[in-house]
């Protein structure tokens, strides 16, 4: 089934919460940036206090700019299936669109090289050029949702 949608599933949705984490109060991500929700970093302030409801209406204005990142991007984005969709925008969601379009992970995908993503998302993995094994977790899991949700691969 191809993806017609230009949105985050729920269950794409669902997934990013889980890697992003809930965060009830403001803190410093790895990067330093004040960070608060489900990643939320767009104007906050280190005494910054939420409720899970209000986490979760940040995370829907959010991941907007993600999708609309990966729909401007990458060309043949109607040959997506959701799950796939899902994945690239939770990625890009964590690394930023400007990362994003300078990627050789995009490079590959608007060549077609589909089969390429997953070894170009754990690349993916470090912070400050430290290897972080949060990246590499959130990596596995968003690989995991690129390739197993289907039978795009199935010989």
């Amino acid at each position: 089934m191809v993806n017609m949608l230009r949105k985050l599933s729920k269950q794409g949705k669902d997934l990013l919460k889980e890697r992003e984490g809930l965060k009830l109060h403001a803190y410093k991500d790895g990067g330093g940036v004040w960070t608060i929700g489900y990643g939320h970093t767009g104007n906050v302030k280190s005494d910054d206090r939420i409720t899970e409801r209000q986490a979760s209406d940040l995370l829907s204005k959010d991941v907007v700019w993600a999708e609309d990142a990966v729909w401007s991007n990458y060309a043949p984005v109607n040959s997506l299936y959701q799950h796939e969709f899902d994945a690239l925008v939770s990625f890009v969601y964590n690394v930023g669109e400007p990362r994003f379009k300078r990627s050789t992970l995009l490079r590959e995908l608007n060549r077609g090289a589909l089969l390429a993503v997953p070894q170009e998302m754990m690349r993916w993995n470090r912070v400050k050029g430290q290897r972080s094994e949060g990246l590499v977790n959130r990596r596995l899991s968003e690989v995991n949702q690129w390739v197993n949700f289907n039978n795009r691969y199935t010989v």
